[in-house]
């Protein structure tokens, strides 16, 4: 029988909650905890105060009694879901995004946020499974609550992006003239009153908890219900999840065409080595008409390196899965702590390659006084809690970080 995420914590509540109370307000637990929510407000959620303390001691004591088995059972149910048999009635959507962080001037210890100073390389690569839910929208159809704090909070500000060029320029910040004429071109003389539109956003977790990876949502645009949708546009998010920044492009029907690769700039910093002026090039491939495999290509440069992209992104929108898989991540409480130990990894290990002898880089030696604790351990395996030595130890990288000569 498959292994339920946190039913352990479930099961031994009052036990897990006698060990925490025994270690609350200790030296160890301050140092732990004061850690974590420097992590979590810097790194994992990219300068977010406005988590809240009683946020923060919630998704410590979360994490510091989630377990090996709780990652891995998570990790290889996200891989089977990947891999298992579409269902076409279904709106939910397991994405498999692949990362490729390739940076081609990398240096330790230079300035942050990172600007390619250096003339090393660095080579990582990592792929997340985020999961998102599919809408169908028009000008009389509700659109999801979450848009409504979203840069396009509605269909009204949809069509005036779309039809008045100032706010399109000022929305979009396509680099290139000809491409923001182009794009235009085509959104302004659409009858909005008409148009249809797939909308894929994250759903809520359990609890309304919110875990927004960097592609917030995406949409595709067409004129009717029975047109190809050959405008595509997507939100990204902050580290926190918040919605910042939209980016529009047009797509070919034709699978095997040269689609457009798009220009524009980050306009906010997506995580701490990241930086607002970053530019970008994106582009959208799709594999069939009705846009049930898509996949969204983003690239990212330093201002002064444009030649070749320090990131590479590939979300990949094929598996669409049944409810009863989805609600194996929906439903389950804590599985927002899941994820940002997976982000927390990879965060940890790009800040200490770029940052090795920095005061960033001691936090996770911080959040391991608790963790390595030999009493802290031994209480929780004497209440059979087969808990993380290190709360950040889950293998989340394909291949981890790699320093070589340029």
């Amino acid at each position: 029988m498959e292994h339920p995420i946190y039913q352990s914590q479930q099961d031994k509540s009052a036990a897990i909650e006698a060990v925490l109370a025994k270690y609350r307000g200790t030296e160890a637990w301050n140092i732990a905890q004061n850690a974590f929510a420097k992590i979590l407000r810097t790194y994992v959620h990219g300068t977010a105060p406005n988590i809240s303390d009683e946020e923060v001691s919630a998704y410590f004591e979360r994490a510091v009694t989630t377990t090996q088995m709780d990652v891995s059972t998570f990790m290889n149910k996200s891989t089977s879901v990947l891999q298992s048999k579409r269902d076409g009635s279904s709106p939910y959507y397991m994405v498999n995004v692949e990362h490729h962080r390739q940076d081609n001037y990398f240096a330790t210890n230079q300035s942050c946020p990172v600007t390619g100073a250096g003339k090393q390389k660095l080579d990582a690569r990592f792929n997340a499974q985020n999961l998102y839910q599919r809408y169908d929208i028009n000008a009389t159809s509700p659109l999801p609550p979450r848009i409504a704090t979203s840069p396009l909070p509605n269909w009204a500000a949809i069509v005036t992006a779309m039809t008045d060029r100032i706010t399109f320029d000022s929305t979009f910040c396509l680099t290139d003239p000809a491409q923001a004429d182009a794009v235009f071109a085509v959104t302004s003389i659409l009858d909005w009153t008409k148009a249809q539109a797939s909308l894929f956003i994250t759903p809520d977790l359990c609890g309304s908890a919110v875990f927004s990876p960097a592609l917030y949502s995406v949409y595709f645009v067409g004129a009717d219900e029975n047109a190809f949708k050959n405008i595509y546009f997507f939100v990204s998010a902050d580290g926190q999840g918040n919605p910042e920044k939209p980016f529009i492009g047009l797509i070919q029907q034709d699978p095997n065409a040269n689609q457009v690769v798009y220009e524009s700039v980050n306009r906010f910093a997506f995580s701490y080595l990241s930086d607002a002026a970053n530019p970008v090039k994106y582009w959208m491939e799709a594999q069939d008409p009705l846009l049930l495999d898509y996949t969204l290509n983003i690239q990212t440069f330093y201002p002064n390196h444009t030649d070749k992209p320090y990131i590479e992104i590939n979300a990949k929108f094929s598996a669409q899965v049944s409810e009863a898989e989805i609600a194996y991540f929906k439903d389950i409480p804590g599985m927002a702590t899941i994820l940002l130990i997976q982000k927390g990894t990879l965060m940890k290990d790009l800040v200490k390659a770029y940052f090795p002898q920095s005061t960033e880089a001691q936090l996770w030696e911080d959040l391991g006084v608790l963790t390595k604790d030999g009493g802290w351990l031994n209480d929780l395996k004497a209440i059979g809690l087969d808990a993380m030595s290190d709360i950040f130890a889950s293998n989340v990288w394909d291949e981890k970080p790699v320093v070589t000569p340029a």
